[in-house]
């Protein structure tokens, strides 16, 4: 009984790591949900179950639960409403995908609750590992037949956004939870490797900022990261030798639009937004394409009102966090400002645990303590609730 019962408790975590380390790869087409989003989904449902159909938060993290929940339901609003304005379903299969992704991202911070730092390990480690694969992958069975490679995935765009995020993710620990130096520089130089190959400029400069958070730590740090730049760019030109000068070419041009212009074109629809899945609809200079823009979708898409929201999302993150967590965040908003990420679960996953990260920091900044040692203990109103 008591075997069954640790097993049923450690279901959750391991739901999660096995769909963390499939995310890369891709069964369906693009656009419909992939194993990986099934086992992500069964890791929160076994926990909601394990917890007796309720979700527990950290009483700290409460203005950004409801910050993110009502941003979440809001953009389902705007999918539905546009889908049955329009008789286009698209705006409505919107609506699936930011549910499940708000779904997901406040099933992590309940993981954190019910698990404790030892939770940070998986959900910063695992996506490392899965970098890793798919680099081997790639080194193994990857034959370029364009200036681009996709991998595993379905377009290079998708690559560099899964190196960029799974590094960050990766740097997400708490301060007190720092890694190696040689860990770091290797979970640095796999993601660049992965980002030339896809030839992704915007991937490439989103991973500065963690450059620069390793930079950092001490002088060796320094001297070690330049080093290790060294080995990246010879790395690369191993793999691909083709690839590299591509990618360096599409580094120095950081010209070309994102589609900005369709906010400009059609001002009208910026109080509550236009909603996705309507590229079609709009004339202008990106016609039939989506702004690829983080802020540029919220803002068109779901407007002024779902852009307070957004924002005040990251505010209740930065407020507790403080400025630790401003690099961390620095590389996906960075990758955001030229690719359209609203969509990505892992995205959300990152935010939602960079608010855990933020809860830790704070709670050990008021109990005078330097480390991570054991599960946070939860407050009194914490214990009873769950």
């Amino acid at each position: 009984m008591t075997t069954a019962y640790a097993s049923q408790r450690e279901l959750p975590v391991v739901l999660w790591t096995l769909g963390v380390l499939s995310s890369p790869f891709l069964v369906f087409r693009s656009g419909l949900p992939q194993p990986s989003d099934f086992l992500l989904l069964g890791a929160m449902l076994s926990l909601a179950v394990y917890n007796r159909g309720r979700f527990v938060w950290p009483k700290e993290s409460a203005g950004f639960v409801g910050f993110l929940s009502a941003f979440a339901l809001y953009l389902g609003m705007v999918g539905l409403t546009w889908s049955a304005l329009t008789q286009n379903v698209k705006p409505a299969i919107g609506t699936v995908f930011h549910l499940y992704n708000g779904f997901i991202a406040l099933g992590v911070m309940a993981m954190f609750q019910r698990y404790g730092p030892r939770l940070v390990w998986v959900l910063t480690t695992m996506p490392a590992v899965a970098l890793v694969l798919e680099l081997v992958l790639g080194m193994l069975f990857y034959r370029h037949t364009s200036v681009r490679a996709s991998l595993t995935f379905h377009n290079p765009n998708s690559l560099a956004h899964f190196a960029v995020v799974s590094c960050a993710t990766y740097f997400a620990v708490p301060t007190s939870m720092k890694r190696p130096l040689w860990q770091e520089l290797g979970v640095l130089l796999v993601a660049f490797q992965l980002t030339v190959l896809s030839a992704s400029r915007g991937g490439m400069l989103a991973l500065v900022p963690l450059a620069i958070q390793v930079g950092m730590r001490d002088q060796r740090s320094r001297t070690a990261l330049l080093v290790a730049g060294g080995v990246g760019v010879l790395g690369a030109t191993y793999l691909a030798p083709d690839l590299l000068e591509p990618a360096l070419r599409r580094l120095g041009n950081l010209e070309g639009g994102r589609g900005y212009s369709r906010i400009l074109e059609h001002p009208w629809l910026l109080v509550f937004g236009a909603g996705e899945g309507r590229s079609n609809e709009f004339r202008g200079a990106y016609a039939g394409h989506e702004i690829h823009s983080l802020p540029g979708t919220i803002f068109f898409s779901y407007g002024i009102v779902g852009s307070v929201l957004f924002m005040g999302m990251l505010w209740q993150l930065v407020l507790l966090g403080r400025s630790s967590l401003v690099l961390a965040l620095a590389a996906p908003m960075a990758f955001g400002l030229t690719h359209n990420i609203i969509r990505q679960t892992d995205f959300w996953v990152l935010i939602s645990l960079l608010m855990m990260r933020a809860v830790a920091s704070d709670r050990q900044r008021r109990r005078g303590t330097t480390t991570v040692t054991a599960p946070l203990q939860p407050t009194p109103a914490e214990a009873g609730a769950g």
